[in-house]
């Protein structure tokens, strides 16, 4: 190796030591424990078919649903995780898009939208919705001549050969239509209808870079009905990571529920890894678990495999939260939820809860600047890191699985926090450690066994400390 090459090498070496002792000075101040930094799995088949889905991607696709609330919805920390996954494994795609303000609400922070003519709009948090929802958890309809839909990016996606899929309704109320990806124009007419017929989308073909999309109606007949549910956008090439952003501001969980054509969408687009990021609108108004919660988080889970019984679920716990002047407790009992869940149902669980910093620490991410005022939602640059540590937990979990290949299970225990004061709907109950007492005490106590009262609470040994509260009762 010569002088200069030798040289560089080494400032580079320094450069990326600074950058790793400063990101971990950041996390430290956060309180983020990285230790948690990883998918939580129960089965090695759970694992070895995560591991399979990223080796793959020379040969096909891995596509990839992130469904959520309005941190989703914007797209602020699935940016960062599909750039960090595409760069990676290769770019399948930019995934859908959605024409929110003609929803009514706001966009992505990857594109703007402007629109014209008179729509309807429905959203899965609507029960029931005004109208037949499609897989981005919201949907738009006009009967209007005169509608048009504009998508602006941001930054430009980049040159390729490229398939747009249309989800729409195509049948004999379709109008005719003009897509136009910069400056190429493609009619949608009735006779590409006809041809497409029982499919739910018209695709085209473009190659090039895209800076911007707009559709046009162009029919003079008012007796059609146009029914949109966005655009997806991949390569034609059959290989790297698409990471579709399919968020509903103000959604709860149930919300997977409400979305009509979701089977129709789930065909078309074809999902092997589904992360279901909801929780904060299930706990956040009554600081509580709804005692129906659990059940709609498993038929959540089984609308998936009962479309594709190999699809994998990724479940996630919520951030902590602060709402009207306090801390809202229910989160630990959510991520405690999740975690049961995600074990009986043999999901991946990604436990944000305890990775973010637990009970407590959403003050810590305000006044540091990455969580907002409001208590519930992080900043640009909050987001920034959730979508970063997203990725590094996939990266660690493939990691681990290559390192060992026949581990059954990956789990990081959970944090026990200061719980006394939580009063909530479910029927979990905790008892506080007094000085002295031991785990046989407080099994025999409660007329448990001192190994589930172990298992609740996800220890290793019997050592238990005073003024710890330990679950007794689910």
């Amino acid at each position: 190796m010569n002088k200069i090459n030798s040289t560089k090498i080494f400032f580079l070496f320094i450069l990326f030591s600074i950058f790793v002792k400063a990101q971990d000075s950041l996390y430290d101040k956060l309180k983020i424990d990285t230790t948690y930094c990883n998918l939580n799995f129960y089965s090695n088949k759970t694992a070895k078919q995560l591991q399979e889905l990223f080796k793959s991607t020379q040969q096909e696709k891995l596509v990839i649903f992130h469904y959520g609330g309005s941190h989703i919805q914007a797209e602020m920390p699935t940016s960062v995780a599909r750039e960090n996954l595409t760069q990676l494994f290769g770019d399948g795609g930019r995934g859908m898009i959605f024409p929110y303000n003609v929803a009514n609400t706001y966009s992505s922070v990857n594109y703007s939208i402007k629109h014209t003519g008179k729509w309807k709009y429905g959203k899965s948090f609507q029960f029931p919705a005004p109208i037949p929802l499609g897989v981005c958890g919201m949907a738009v309809q006009t009967k209007d001549t005169l509608a048009q839909i504009n998508f602006n990016f941001k930054n430009e996606i980049i040159r390729n050969d490229y398939e747009l899929k249309l989800l729409m309704n195509v049948d004999s109320l379709s109008p005719t239509l003009k897509l136009k990806v910069d400056t190429t124009s493609f009619l949608i007419d009735e006779k590409s209808i006809k041809k497409n017929l029982g499919k739910d989308f018209i695709s085209v073909n473009y190659s090039g870079a895209i800076n911007e999309i707009s559709i046009e109606l162009i029919e003079h007949d008012t007796s059609f009905q146009f029914s949109f549910y966005g655009i997806d956008i991949e390569t034609q090439k059959q290989t790297g990571v698409v990471y579709h952003s399919l968020g509903v501001g103000a959604a709860p969980f149930r919300s997977v529920l409400n979305i009509e054509h979701l089977e129709k969408h789930v065909a078309i687009l074809k999902p092997d890894l589904v992360i279901l990021d909801f929780g904060t609108n299930d706990i956040l108004f009554k600081n509580a678990i709804d005692e129906k919660l659990s059940d709609q988080i498993e038929k959540s889970i089984n609308c998936f495999l009962a479309i594709n019984p190999e699809i994998l679920i990724v479940l996630t716990s919520t951030q902590d939260l602060f709402y009207k002047k306090k801390f809202i407790t229910a989160g630990i009992s959510f991520r405690n939820l999740i975690d049961s869940l995600a074990k009986k149902n043999d999901c991946l669980f990604w436990n944000w809860y305890d990775l973010s910093g637990g009970y407590g620490t959403i003050k810590t991410w305000n006044e540091l600047g990455y969580a907002r005022k409001d208590g519930i939602h992080l900043t640009h640059d909050g987001y920034k890191i959730k979508g970063k540590l997203l990725f590094q937990s996939m990266m660690n979990t493939l990691q681990l699985i290559k390192n060992n290949p026949t581990q059954t299970t990956n789990h990081s225990g959970l944090k026990n926090y200061d719980v006394s004061k939580i009063k909530t709907v479910s029927n979990e109950k905790y008892h506080r450690v007094q000085l002295g007492e031991t785990l046989t005490q407080i099994a025999k106590k409660y007329s448990i066994t001192t190994k589930s009262l172990k298992e609740m609470n996800q220890l290793k040994s019997d050592t238990i400390m005073p003024g710890e509260a330990l679950l007794i009762h689910k």
